[in-house]
């Protein structure tokens, strides 16, 4: 068995593009080196693209290995120099010059470990979902192996990666993420909690692509009603299906939004709206009325419901006006159920204090 025959568990995981050429970032250390290695297994035109940022002595030696790795892939190879002045942000004004010098298509060799440190470095931040779903596959086609995966590929095709010193410096946030934070969380939680922040960053991107999807034809003043139901209620109810697939616009969920909100519907109705909307779409507006949802507020319909309720729990009438003020929850409660739902709760409370006060 070959090298490359050894290698086709981790290529599997991979995403890379499928048609070239395919320009790798390549700093040498172990990840970048196993980008390379991988990308070489998709038989495309692939391009290794070194940064020498200047930072550290013998730089130019790094630049030679990496060199080195290109020529055993048959990869070719650019190599850009840097230089870079000491000072404060010197981490992200490393990383911001590096972009700089690179195409824009490149692919880097971020982990799944990576993505944990990204996800918990945006939390620090206070980031959203669209943040916290930390980076996506697109430019990070190892995103799904492990750093002992990329350890483990450069061992098989007999390849020694550099080894940064910069990694270890606690100077750079990241670094501290790596060797500090994340292991104390694993020693908390008492497992590896990289796959747990990774299924974290899954469910707030898909947060964050339904709300983008459903928000486009929304108007603002319903975007943080949207945004509750996307959170609370849509979500459960899609069963893992893609935004994509619901036969229903933004527009209709922003009006049933819009619907609870106003008062137009309770919320507990609205829900069984949304399902209905899921399964078979259509006008929430037409779907409340046909469900016969709309909230009820008139006193007098609301009344008729009140007397029928006091009238069937005389007993338990009798034990509230002798002291149990708590039953007025058992009360309202079965008003909602009377008018599945669509009872306005605190007109229904009010008119039955009013009963049984009296």
């Amino acid at each position: 068995m070959g090298k490359y025959d050894s290698l086709h568990h981790f290529f599997d995981q991979c995403t890379f593009p499928s048609n070239g050429p395919i320009h790798c970032a390549v700093s040498g250390g172990a990840d970048s080196s196993a980008l390379l290695i991988l990308a070489s297994m998709t038989g495309e035109e692939l391009i290794a693209h070194h940064v020498d940022h200047g930072l550290r002595p013998n730089s130019s030696i790094e630049s030679d290995r990496v060199a080195r790795l290109a020529n055993q892939v048959g990869a070719k190879f650019r190599s850009v120099a840097l230089s870079l002045e000491k000072g404060p942000n010197l981490e992200a004004r490393a990383r911001s010059a590096r972009f700089d010098a690179l195409p824009n298509d490149v692919l880097t060799g971020h982990t799944a470990d990576d993505q944990a440190e990204t996800i918990i470095l945006h939390l620090l931040r206070g980031g959203g979902p669209d943040a916290l779903a930390g980076m996506g596959d697109e430019h990070h086609p190892i995103i799904k192996l492990r750093r002992a995966d990329t350890e483990s590929v450069c061992q098989i095709f007999e390849w020694t990666p550099v080894e940064d010193p910069t990694n270890e410096d606690p100077r750079f946030r990241r670094n501290r993420v790596r060797h500090e934070v994340l292991p104390l969380l694993n020693d908390v939680a008492e497992r590896d909690v990289v796959p747990l922040l990774i299924r974290a960053g899954e469910i707030a991107e898909k947060d964050a692509d339904l709300l983008e999807q459903l928000a486009q034809e929304i108007d603002v003043p319903d975007a943080a009603a949207l945004a509750t139901w996307i959170v609370n209620d849509l979500r459960g109810l899609l069963g893992g299906r893609s935004p994509a697939d619901l036969p229903f616009t933004g527009k209709s969920i922003g009006e049933l939004a819009s619907l609870v909100e106003d008062g137009g519907v309770s919320r507990r109705a609205a829900k069984d709206v949304l399902a209905r909307l899921i399964i078979e779409g259509g006008d929430p507006k037409d779907l409340v009325d046909s469900m016969g949802l709309r909230k009820v507020t008139d006193t007098h319909e609301l009344s008729s419901v009140v007397k029928s309720v006091v009238d069937q729990w005389e007993e338990k009438a009798a034990e509230y006006r002798a002291g149990k003020s708590g039953l007025l929850g058992f009360f309202v409660g079965e008003v909602m159920k009377k008018t599945g739902g669509a009872a306005d709760p605190e007109a229904a409370k009010s008119l039955l204090q009013d009963r049984l006060d009296n």
